[in-house]
């Protein structure tokens, strides 16, 4: 076999899709079995819709789930852990607001 035809051989074609727009979340939801984790990240956004003539309040939900493997989700947990200690070095602990119980 040539240099040539083992070069092309080894080639590999790489293509990257990107979603058309960034999806802005202020809510998730999470759940796992032993192989896999689910994050479902999550949109709530407040309008105004005329319906009868009369303005009504709603609720607008868009949802954005992410599927991925046990050991990926833990790359990004060790990820997302270095990134908030960076943050927090530079501009003081993260203050999470109180859950209800």
């Amino acid at each position: 076999m040539s240099d040539k035809m083992a070069d092309a051989e080894q080639q590999t074609n790489e293509e990257t899709e990107h979603q058309k727009e960034a999806f802005y979340a202020n809510n998730f939801t999470l759940w796992a079995s032993e192989w896999e984790v689910n994050i479902d990240f999550a949109q709530f956004l407040g309008r105004m819709d005329n319906i009868g003539g009369k303005r009504i309040p709603t609720i607008v939900t868009k949802h954005q789930p992410i599927i991925m493997t046990a050991v990926v989700a833990k790359q990004l947990y060790q990820t997302l852990m270095a990134q908030i200690d960076s943050i927090e070095k530079a501009n003081g602990e993260i203050k999470l607001p109180e859950q209800p119980k």
